[in-house]
């Protein structure tokens, strides 16, 4: 693995700190403690997320999921993207991804070099 410069590693930690400090991040940080904190919405959360992984993995082996199962999935899907708690997340998450995305936007271009073929 190629070591990084003293320059260029001291750069990407001061990003690091600067992205951490972020109203997006901090949001985020705070959307997921509150989750964290809540019983339901923590139960539920990550029902939702073992739920879909299994479901997932019994169609990649081929069973045809009953629909009543598929039904259940969504009832609970859509009770997780009602939860107040929740929705803030979920919302928190999307602002961050927009914050990374421009973040790499704005680096790639000031490098002239696609961050993604580096990453890969």
């Amino acid at each position: 693995m190629k070591r990084l410069t003293p320059e260029i590693e001291q750069s990407a930690q001061r990003l690091g700190e600067v992205l951490r400090s972020s109203r997006e991040v901090q949001a985020y940080l705070q959307a997921s403690q509150e989750v964290a904190a809540d019983p339901q919405a923590r139960q539920w959360h990550t029902e939702l997320e073992s739920t879909y992984a299994h479901l997932l993995q019994r169609q990649a082996a081929g069973e045809i999921i009953p629909l009543h199962e598929i039904e259940s999935f969504y009832r609970l899907e859509h009770q997780v993207s009602t939860h107040p708690l929740l929705l803030s997340q979920s919302h928190a998450l999307e602002l961050l991804k927009d914050l990374f995305t421009e973040t790499h936007a704005l680096l790639s271009a000031e490098l002239g070099i696609d961050l993604r073929e580096i990453i890969s």
